[in-house]
């Protein structure tokens, strides 16, 4: 059975493809030159005036007798030598022929024994035709459908893929994990700060506007306990309101021997470096370890060392 299959693939396919072909020379017209000379020697370069273009979105039906068909060399009956525009791909080609015949004959005569500037040339059958091929044989119906299937596949890699928010959320959280490892905390501590968060308000629950505005931030990033942590010169800073912004941080922490705010707006908390213990210590004592700040209230404490 795949002998048939293989035999009838033959009899249909008018296009050879090429590989392990020098990249060089860059240009199409003395690429296809040198290719041409290669398998036969008596092949004269043709000029300009005679080549293989045709118009692709043209309409119109065209019948193999309505075609004419240019033919490059006359001896093996090659009307297309094409390849792709990217250098990495440079080395492949693909040879289009007047008819199935004369593509056969060709394979037969070369495969295995092709040779182009010392390097052994690759030779099988395409997976497809070639658009010259489609064209010239008069199958324009086809040849208009698989510009069509071209046309949408580019459009399709152009447009960015659209993440969902669950993708979203996990590449964020990989980013706070990054950062928190650099700041030299414990997997655990990560952990827990990272954790899913728990709604814990009743339903049926009467609250204020203010009220509903705190909750709403301490019940979605869950806050730890970091009071009985030992003075740290890093002070981790929890219940961040959304909204807020690495200045307004600064301007709040701002105090002697302040270095900086890292901020990890994804989990609503923050940490603060000072130059020593002592000077975050002030900034606790100054502060409290619950502090009123832009309708909610924050939790201050020590960084784990």
């Amino acid at each position: 059975m795949p002998y048939k299959a293989s035999i009838y693939r033959q009899a249909m396919v008018s296009t050879l493809y090429l590989s392990n072909l020098p990249s060089r020379p860059d240009s199409l017209s003395k690429f296809r030159a040198l290719l041409l000379s290669s398998v036969n020697s008596d092949h004269r370069s043709i000029s300009n005036d005679v080549s293989t273009r045709f118009d692709l979105n043209s309409k119109k039906e065209t019948s193999e007798a309505d075609a004419v068909t240019p033919v490059l060399d006359e001896k093996y009956q090659i009307i297309e030598v094409s390849r792709y525009g990217s250098r990495p791909l440079r080395r492949s080609c693909f040879v289009t022929f007047k008819d199935s015949d004369s593509c056969n004959t060709f394979l037969i005569e070369f495969q295995g024994k092709l040779k182009i500037n010392g390097r052994k040339i690759n030779i099988k059958l395409a997976n497809t035709d070639s658009f010259a091929a489609l064209y010239y044989q008069g199958q324009q119906k086809q040849l208009q459908d698989e510009l069509r299937l071209r046309t949408r596949k580019a459009v399709d890699n152009s447009q960015p893929k659209t993440k969902t928010k669950n993708e979203v959320l996990k590449r964020r959280l990989r980013r706070a994990r990054s950062k928190l490892r650099k700041k030299d905390l414990d997997e655990e501590t990560i952990q827990k700060l990272l954790s899913k968060p728990r709604k814990t308000n009743p339903e049926g629950t009467n609250k204020t506007a203010m009220s509903q505005q705190s909750e709403k931030v301490s019940s979605t990033k869950k806050v730890f306990d970091i009071v009985g942590n030992p003075p740290h010169h890093v002070l981790l800073v929890q219940n961040l309101p959304k909204d807020v912004t690495q200045q307004e941080l600064e301007k709040l922490f701002v105090s002697d021997g302040f270095k900086e705010v890292r901020l990890v707006s994804v989990r609503n908390l923050c940490f603060v470096e000072y130059d020593s213990t002592a000077n975050a210590t002030k900034v606790v004592e100054t502060l409290g370890h619950d502090h009123p700040f832009k309708n909610v209230t924050i939790k201050i404490g020590y960084a784990k060392k």
